[in-house]
């Protein structure tokens, strides 16, 4: 099975929404892994919806595969620009290749990378709040990062 044909399948499927395809894997044994996204949400009938129409267009007879439709979840990494762009304003974490991780506010996106605005928070006392100190902006091109993923504050 080859992913563009995948691929080809989900995009005509979307064509015209404002669903969109971030990532098919095509793993040993046909086992097609395909991640979706919105500029606003997925729900589960979407990946079900999706499922049925690729079932259609492919023949089990002709080769069988295992198929897993699924959105790209809020921990998985962000691909695309569009998907940059619909997390504008939102706080990031940037693993940048040189090794750094980076945690900032989502300014900008583009096809050429992202900008973010890293915060530094003043020393506290024990029951005071940090302030904001310093704002820096920092600009990635797609080949100056490994991942970007929304920062979760488990706090």
């Amino acid at each position: 099975m080859e992913a563009k044909l995948i691929e080809n399948i989900v995009n005509e499927h979307f064509r015209d929404s404002n669903k969109f395809l971030v990532n098919v894997k095509v793993l040993p044994a046909n086992k097609i892994e395909i991640f979706i996204d919105s500029d606003d949400k997925i729900t589960l009938d979407d990946c079900v919806e999706l499922s049925q129409h690729i079932e259609d267009q492919l023949d089990r007879d002709k080769e069988d595969f295992e198929l897993m439709v699924s959105s790209a979840g809020i921990t998985s990494p962000i691909l695309l620009t569009r998907q940059f762009k619909k997390y504008i304003g939102q706080k990031l974490t940037v693993v940048g290749k040189d090794g750094g991780k980076y945690i900032g506010i989502l300014k900008d996106a583009t096809e050429e990378g992202i900008t973010i605005a890293q915060q530094t928070l003043s020393k506290v006392k024990k029951g005071m709040t940090a302030k904001v100190k310093s704002e820096e902006d920092i600009h990635f091109t797609k080949d100056d990062y490994v991942t970007a993923k929304l920062f979760i504050d488990i706090n």
